[in-house]
């Protein structure tokens, strides 16, 4: 179901896009959702599988290590990327640039804390920060077809600021399960 509700408010998201904006912009949107969602492939392979995998064996204070550990390799891994991303189209457009620089760690992000609920088990959380996630999202992007604003960067920010909104009050609201130990990253 959760899996549904985030794929679901994708394809809405493009849907949105493609009927409102046009075929180039939603063109534009998909090209830079792509590079996110290439963003979000790296991380899981490099940080959330194979926490997944050792989570069942860490007792407690070793997954908050790790947790905190993964967080700042994702803060990490997101600035590299995006960089790398605003490189790429800084010359051809510096506003999906800039647009690219932003959605790119704010999907990072989102993955990570609905990932990372869904590892330890904790599904309705999932489900719940991806549901308000939906609705932000989708009523932004109505808000913005509404107002005549909608195109493939005004997407672009309007999800990554519902993104970043959403995962900071996830990362504050469960912040105590992450600890930061350099040694710990160290190892990771």
């Amino acid at each position: 179901l959760d899996q549904c509700l985030f794929s679901g408010t994708n394809f809405l998201t493009a849907i949105l896009i493609g009927r409102i904006a046009g075929d180039a912009e939603l063109g534009v949107y998909a090209l830079c959702f792509s590079l996110t969602m290439i963003s979000i492939a790296t991380q899981r392979a490099l940080l959330v599988s194979p926490f997944v995998v050792v989570s069942a064996k860490l007792d407690s204070s070793q997954s908050r290590e790790m947790h905190g550990s993964m967080l700042i390799t994702t803060l990490l891994l997101a600035g590299s990327l995006a960089l790398l991303a605003t490189i790429a189209f800084a010359f051809a457009s510096p506003i999906v640039a800039i647009a690219v620089m932003v959605a790119m760690p704010a999907g990072l992000f989102r993955d990570f804390h609905r990932r990372l609920a869904i590892a330890r088990m904790q599904l309705v959380s999932a489900f719940l920060f991806d549901l308000v996630v939906a609705v932000c999202q989708i009523g932004l992007l109505a808000y913005l077809a509404w107002t005549e604003n909608l195109t493939a960067t005004s997407a672009l920010f309007g999800c990554s600021f519902v993104w970043i909104v959403s995962s900071v009050i996830t990362f504050l609201l469960t912040r105590d399960t992450s600890r930061f130990v350099i040694s710990r990253m160290k190892q990771n």
